[in-house]
């Protein structure tokens, strides 16, 4: 048994050492290195999503602020201006 047991184990071990193991250790390390790139690239791709629409909701609050101070400032003119001479 422990002559099975140690021919097992050196299987094992020679396994480990082979080009096979080295291959498949390659393969995980590249199928992980894809996936943490995976996640990395649509946690990036959320972050600037929302980093743009705050900058966007930014500039259009200013933009509106703009309009409405524009439309207040010629309705005023508008109102206040003399009646033509008539």
């Amino acid at each position: 048994m422990r002559g099975a047991a140690r021919t097992a184990a050196g299987l094992l071990t020679a396994a480990a050492g082979s080009a096979l193991a080295r291959t498949a250790r390659d393969l995980a390390a590249r199928a992980a290195t894809a996936a943490v790139e995976a996640v990395l690239r649509e946690l990036l791709r959320d972050a600037l999503k929302l980093a743009l629409r705050d900058t966007l909701r930014g500039i259009i609050v200013e933009v509106s602020r703009d309009v409405v101070v524009d439309v207040a400032r010629t309705t005023w003119t508008t109102a206040t201006r003399p009646a033509p001479p008539g």
